[in-house]
């Protein structure tokens, strides 16, 4: 069964790049501020909130809310992570920067996942798995309607870490990052869009003290609609506060 599932995206993914030609694709660029909170509850559990307003760089007029994302993790040991959270979404219609807003429509997205970590002298590899069900709120283009559509999204990301400046506590440490993350749907009202997204991104990440650290990068965010054939590449740059307590 897995397998099946597995060959079949591959022959989507194949099919599409047959038929590059006919895509269609809208470029827009777009900046995200974002808070990343961890909270250290104990050597075993850690919650983390995170915070987004992505913007597009035209008529600053905003596109999507993640208020708030909230994870749980446990630590299952060598290298090991277990979560599960919840975000609430908030998405801006229409996806054009050029016409006024006319509908926010809200998404439920509880989540699980598995995280590992490996070093390798200095650089450290991150792998995410998450699993999300997505509830998504109907809506007629101008207003909403009763309801929710509902699928399931698959996300795996990998994220490479290597200081350029090393120091033994993260005030005045200097991180380079380069992460790549591709996402699935799936579900029965999933037609065309199997293949949800990919993300590239590179960065810097700078600690000014022991509990803060800023963070700089370019993400280049391929997505396609659910037509099929009508693709959204986009140019963001992220700019992130992280922001880590103990208790």
């Amino acid at each position: 069964m897995k397998r099946s599932f597995f060959y079949t995206l591959i022959a989507q993914i194949f099919i599409s790049s047959i038929g590059y030609a006919q895509k269609q694709i809208t470029h827009q660029q777009l900046y995200w501020i974002r808070y990343y909170g961890q909270y250290v509850l104990s050597p075993d559990w850690t919650l983390t909130l995170e915070v987004e307003d992505r913007r597009y760089f035209t008529h600053n007029r905003q596109l999507y809310w993640v208020l708030p994302r909230i994870n749980v993790l446990y630590n299952l040991g060598a290298g090991w992570q277990a979560a599960a959270g919840f975000t609430y979404y908030l998405t801006t219609n229409p996806a054009d920067p050029e016409k006024s807003s006319s509908v926010t429509v809200p998404e439920l997205r509880p989540h699980q996942e598995l995280d590992y970590r490996q070093n390798i002298r200095k650089l450290t590899i991150d792998h995410r798995y998450r699993l999300e069900e997505r509830w998504i709120h109907h809506s007629s283009g101008s207003e909403l309607t009763p309801g929710y559509s509902f699928n399931f999204r698959f996300r795996y990301q990998l994220q490479l870490s290597y200081p350029i400046i090393n120091k033994p506590q993260p005030a005045g440490r200097l991180t380079a990052k380069l992460a790549d993350e591709i996402m699935f749907n799936f579900g029965h009202q999933i037609v065309y869009n199997s293949f949800d997204q990919n993300r590239i991104y590179a960065g810097l990440n700078y600690g000014i003290s022991p509990n803060v650290q800023l963070e700089l990068g370019y993400l280049n965010w391929f997505q396609q609609r659910s037509s099929g054939n009508q693709y959204y590449n986009r140019d963001n740059i992220r700019f992130t506060l992280y922001h880590r307590l103990k208790f």
